[in-house]
């Protein structure tokens, strides 16, 4: 088992490259993968049920610009089975080389072997084989990737602290007469913990994390596992990362970090 890991915006490549849905539908366009609110999402516009067409989606990093990629993250799709594949390619989008993504439902890491070469241009590619519900065309709120994920140097202790929750708005009359208006349904929450002994050197890369991300500014990945387990959160921080400390400040105690999930499996709306 991997120690906590987790991948911040600024580390993304994708966010300054130039991304191209080769299908994209005008109304939702490519730009939305690039976009910090998965749930705003991109889409092709054929229908790709099997044995419909290929998407693509072309990722160029720029002229003069080449990286090695390693750490891939597809959010809040609507892909209901079948893997995909990663090309490097040249100019002409034709593939130098491969490597295969293990499809996970809504949310999915692919974190492989460094590229034989830094490239300017890749290429996602999703086959025909894959299904797509519950509309029958491909959609997607966000692409990242980058070259590493960074990794705690201890794992938290002693395990995670999960909750589920919704978002409602109850507006009540003097009387008592209440109407309740769901803005949002079926929150993940997460939270996380650490022994007292790690003050080092924990502390600070916790700190350093908080401050990548100002708070919950910005989301990151979160990995509680990167070799065990294929689950990643693509969360925000609770704005503060709260410890308690002896008066000698040589050990922690109770140090946590709560985290509220960005929408995931939620298909945007016509």
């Amino acid at each position: 088992m991997s120690n906590l890991a987790y991948f911040p915006l600024a580390d993304d490549l994708i966010a300054d490259a130039t991304v191209v849905v080769v299908t994209e539908d005008a109304d939702y366009p490519q730009e939305k993968l690039q976009n910090i609110p998965m749930a705003d999402t991109a889409r092709a516009t054929e229908d790709t049920t099997p044995p419909g067409n290929i998407v693509r989606v072309r990722i160029d990093f720029g002229v003069g610009v080449t990286v090695n990629p390693r750490a891939w993250f597809f959010l809040n799709h609507n892909i209901a089975s079948g893997n995909w594949v990663i090309h490097r390619t040249n100019a002409a989008w034709a593939s130098a080389e491969n490597q295969a993504v293990t499809y996970r439902g809504y949310d999915t890491k692919f974190y492989g072997t460094a590229w034989a070469l830094a490239s300017r241009y890749f290429e996602v590619e999703f086959p025909a084989a894959c299904t797509y519900s519950p509309e029958d065309f491909w959609e997607m709120g966000k692409i990242l990737c980058g070259t590493d994920i960074t990794e705690f140097t201890k794992q938290f202790s002693p395990g995670i602290r999960r909750g589920l929750g919704f978002d409602n708005i109850h507006l009540e009359t003097e009387f008592g007469v209440i109407w309740s208006h769901i803005k949002r349904a079926r929150i993940n929450y997460l939270g996380i913990s650490w022994d007292p002994h790690l003050r080092l050197p924990l502390l600070a890369e916790l700190e350093d994390f908080i401050e990548t991300t100002y708070g919950g500014a910005y989301p990151a990945v979160i990995i509680p596992d990167n070799t065990g387990r294929a689950d990643l959160y693509y969360m925000k921080n609770q704005d503060e990362l709260r410890w308690n400390e002896e008066l000698t400040r040589t050990l922690i105690a109770d140090c946590h970090l709560d985290f509220k999930e960005l929408s995931r499996g939620q298909v945007q709306e016509a």
